[in-house]
C-alpha cells in the first residue's frame, strides 16, 4: 500500500472535517444577522406551536422545550463568573471611571445557537406520529411554577451582588453647542 493513498476511513473523516468546516462558515456568516436570526427562530417557534394547537397534540415537546429554552435564558442572564464563587470584583462596576460590559455565561450568538437547533427539533418531532397523553394544564402550571422559582432566585441574586444582566452601552458625549 502506498502511503499516499487515502482509505476509506480517511475520506470519511476528511469529508467530515470539511462539513464541519463548511457549517462553521456559515455560522460566522450570519453572525452579524442579529434580527434575521431571531425573527428565524420566533417563526420556527410559531410553526411548532401552530401545529401543537392545532392538532392539540404534543404538549410533553413544548414543556421540554420550554424547560431547555428556561435554562437557556437563566445562563444568558448570568455573569460568566459567579460573584458567590470569585468575589464581587468580577462585576462590572464604575468605580474607576471606566466602561466595562457585562459578560454572560452564554453570548447571544451561543444563545441562539441553542435555541436554533432545539426550535428545529421540536418542529422535527412533532412530524413523528408518537405523543404521550400528557393533561396539558398540568404541565403549564408545573412550569409556571418551576419558572417563577427559577427568576425568583436569579433576580434575588442580581439585588445581592448589585449587577443587572444588560448593559446600555458606553455613555456617548454630546458635542458642545457653539
Amino acid at each position: 500500500m502506498d502511503k499516499t493513498e487515502i482509505t476509506f476511513t480517511d475520506k470519511i473523516v476528511i469529508d467530515k472535517q470539511e462539513a464541519l468546516m463548511r457549517f462553521e462558515s456559515l455560522l460566522y456568516q450570519i453572525k452579524p444577522y442579529l434580527w434575521q436570526r431571531w425573527c428565524a427562530f420566533g417563526f420556527m417557534m410559531f410553526l411548532f406551536l401552530l401545529r401543537v394547537f392545532t392538532w392539540h397534540a404534543y404538549y410533553y415537546i413544548v414543556y421540554i422545550i420550554g424547560l431547555y429554552l428556561l435554562s437557556c435564558v437563566v445562563e444568558f442572564i448570568s455573569p460568566k463568573r459567579d460573584p458567590e464563587l470569585y468575589g464581587e470584583e468580577v462585576l462590572p462596576s464604575a468605580k474607576d471611571g471606566d466602561y466595562k460590559p457585562f459578560v454572560r455565561r452564554l453570548p447571544e450568538f451561543q444563545f441562539w445557537c441553542c435555541c436554533m437547533p432545539a426550535s428545529v427539533l421540536a418542529c422535527f418531532f412533532s412530524l413523528m406520529p408518537f405523543d404521550l397523553p400528557v393533561y396539558a394544564p398540568l404541565l403549564f402550571v408545573y412550569f409556571i411554577v418551576v419558572s417563577v422559582f427559577v427568576f425568583r432566585k436569579r433576580i434575588m441574586h442580581m439585588i445581592k451582588y448589585k449587577y443587572v444582566p444588560w448593559d446600555t452601552g458606553k455613555q456617548k458625549y454630546q458635542r458642545p453647542t457653539e
